[in-house]
């Protein structure tokens, strides 16, 4: 009689329970509104301290050009304060918005607060994300569910409401963080939605999904410097972890 090793079978992902889809639609609502009723202040104030300095050389670099000496040295500005360590594609960024904005100072304002709340929900999303990894499936138990689903929003609502650099979003010099954040958190996500696919069928889309995660994360670390380690550290873990090339 001759002893078969048979692999375990892969964990499938369960569906979230509709409860569970409903109440994620109910807390990205909810995060929504009270993000913008927090910076309602913050859109319809007129420009403050460096604000009035940055619009002026906006607007001096959109009538000399990108390409002018002036516009190269915008690309190349470290931030108001050095310590913010912005980057080149933050900083055309930053100014294609306000090309868009027309210099308006309420616009570029909400194009920061709506920004602020894009980074909250991609963080909800992550939260959930991670827990999905890190239990293999999702659990059926309704208690565990609303645990963690609490612990997400929650983390969510305390990023939301009570960012640890709030001029980072109040203030038109926070716009190349703010979109750096952006994009670290996005490209984290999919490396995680990689990670959860591990059957043979998805190398493909697991490495275009990659390989955008990666590009994104590229910019990100040329919008902001800081953002670098941020998003390429943890991702690595966690995709090596889940991929059981680590423990």
């Amino acid at each position: 009689m001759t002893n078969r090793q048979e692999s375990p079978p892969q964990s499938q992902e369960i569906e979230p329970s509709p409860g569970l889809r409903i109440a994620l639609a109910v807390s990205s609502i909810l995060l929504t509104v009270l993000v913008f009723i927090l910076y309602l202040p913050t859109i319809s104030a007129p420009a403050l301290y460096d604000e009035t300095y940055l619009l002026a050389w906006w607007k001096n670099l959109l009538q000399a050009g990108l390409l002018s000496h002036e516009g190269l040295a915008f690309l190349s500005f470290a931030g108001c304060d050095i310590r913010d360590a912005t980057s080149p594609c933050g900083n055309l960024a930053t100014l294609i918005v306000a090309a868009l904005s027309g210099g308006k100072i309420a616009l570029l304002h909400f194009t920061g607060a709506l920004l602020h709340l894009g980074n909250c929900l991609l963080l909800f999303g992550s939260i959930l994300k991670i827990q999905s990894l890190a239990r293999g499936t999702i659990s059926q138990s309704t208690d565990s569910n609303l645990a963690n689903f609490a612990a997400a929003a929650t983390a969510a609502l305390v990023f939301g409401l009570s960012p640890l650099a709030p001029e980072a979003v109040s203030w038109l010099g926070g716009f190349p963080i703010l979109l750096g954040t952006n994009l670290s958190l996005l490209a984290f996500l999919l490396l995680c939605f990689c990670a959860s696919n591990t059957e043979k069928q998805a190398e493909k889309r697991n490495l275009i999904m990659g390989s955008m995660a990666g590009c994104l994360a590229l910019l990100a670390s040329l919008c902001s410097a800081h953002l670098a380690v941020v998003v390429f550290f943890p991702a690595v873990c966690v995709y090596l972890a889940t991929r059981k090339i680590v423990d």
